[in-house]
């Protein structure tokens, strides 16, 4: 976990953005660097499962300042509250992250950086929002299907050893 003051030295500023959720109030928590340029895209970070928005710290404290960056907490993580959804998916996360980028504005083409569950939810924003995109970076996602290699099946079967060379 990062202090505030770490992400402070980032030049992270934390903000809480109140809404509506159905009735329900609720509250996107997020960290943001710089300001907008309509030069430059501005640079959206999405954490994966059980993260939070502080995942990104030590990336965006290498980032130029005349870039804008945003870390939003997913709903169900770090200190975004009021979205108690039944049960969350990728679809889920990709239409709340929509929701936020309309409550901040963010309209735009975005470059959108994700991570692990955050990659998936991301790709799947593109291709749903292509308009919000100017570029997306996916960082280990998760896959909704399985990919077995042929060195995987040899591996599986018995029929390759990783550890001897051939």
């Amino acid at each position: 976990m990062h202090s505030k003051f770490t992400a402070y030295r980032a030049g992270l500023t934390k903000h809480s953005l109140l809404t509506d959720n159905n009735g329900v109030r609720a509250s996107f928590s997020y960290n943001e660097k710089g300001s907008r340029n309509r030069e430059k895209p501005s640079i959206v970070f999405v954490h994966g499962l059980s993260s939070n928005k502080e995942t990104w710290i030590p990336i965006i404290k290498n980032i130029p300042s005349d870039y804008h960056c945003i870390t939003v907490d997913l709903p169900g993580h770090g200190e975004t509250v009021g979205f108690n959804e039944d049960r969350y998916s990728i679809d889920t996360f990709v239409e709340k992250l929509k929701f936020f980028f309309d409550l901040m504005d963010l309209t735009e083409p975005l470059c959108i950086i994700g991570a692990s569950m955050g990659g998936a939810i991301v790709c799947m924003f593109a291709i749903k929002y292509p308009e919000y995109v100017s570029m997306i970076c996916l960082l280990a996602p998760i896959a909704n299907e399985a990919s077995e290699t042929d060195l995987i099946r040899q591996l599986r079967n018995g029929q390759y050893n990783a550890l001897l060379p051939r």
